[in-house]
């Protein structure tokens, strides 16, 4: 085997894994997020939750008014947090399921919070209250297009340097 097949078969490896290290750890992040319906036992609950809320209420507002609910749960995060985070998680699947995806990456900052940022001037001045299913959909596209951004760059600090 030549050289070149080897690094290029190593480094396809190397992106496998860190691609699935990532779908993992939103996985675990999304699951945390939807403990509430998960976990029935209103004991078990009681002692739980709370515990797993800490590292949720770091990055959202939790708004009560703002976030889902499922089988007369509320999730851990707002509605457009969720769609972030949900957002990560598939287009974590999507790069593992196509490691080798590349895209242009100048515009890409500037698109991706673009939903999100038009949403909270739209709220704050007026045009329109706020809508769970639209902060999610917005919430979603950009952190789709954040996560790809940011895994890339990390992939390639990691991997490619």
């Amino acid at each position: 085997m030549s050289s070149a097949k080897y690094n290029a078969g190593q480094k396809f490896s190397k992106n496998l894994l860190f691609n699935l290290t990532f779908s993992v750890a939103c996985l675990l992040w999304l699951t945390g997020i939807v403990s509430p319906v998960l976990i029935t036992n209103s004991q078990l609950s009681n002692y739980i939750i709370p515990v797993i809320n800490y590292p949720y209420s770091l990055v959202c507002h939790q708004n009560a008014d703002k976030t889902l609910h499922i089988h007369n749960a509320s999730l851990l995060v707002c509605s457009r947090c969720t769609g972030i985070y949900m957002g990560a998680f598939i287009s974590s699947i999507f790069l593992l399921m196509i490691s080798r995806f590349t895209f242009n990456k100048k515009y890409f900052l500037w698109i991706a919070p673009l939903p999100v940022l038009l949403d909270i001037i739209f709220i704050n001045s007026g045009l329109y209250t706020y809508n769970k299913p639209v902060a999610f959909g917005t919430g979603m596209f950009s952190g789709s297009i954040l996560f790809i951004y940011i895994s890339n760059e990390i992939k390639n600090f990691l991997i490619n340097r």
